[in-house]
């Protein structure tokens, strides 16, 4: 997954991933937030991520690139209209 990233945009990756803010990666490796910001909607487009925690996820290979479900996608396949007793 990773060698489709450039050597930065990993590490970027990989601090996100352990839950590091935009400012601390931009202190741990030494670059501005915005090329933090930069780095991480790269990845994001790449990898095709909707997020830091689905990042994470694939990362630490317990999703699919693909297998993030957010709300809406949950909702319109009518899965909030199931009943919690069944």
């Amino acid at each position: 997954i990773l060698e489709a990233l450039t050597k930065r945009e990993r590490e970027v990756a990989l601090e996100a991933a352990k839950g590091l803010s935009n400012k601390e990666i931009a202190r741990v490796l030494s670059i501005s937030e915005r090329t933090v910001k930069a780095h991480l909607t790269s990845v994001f487009e790449t990898l095709n991520v909707k997020d830091r925690l689905h990042l994470a996820l694939v990362l630490q290979g317990k999703a699919s690139e693909n297998s993030f479900f957010s709300v809406s996608n949950i909702q319109k396949k009518g899965v909030n209209k199931m009943p919690l007793n069944s």
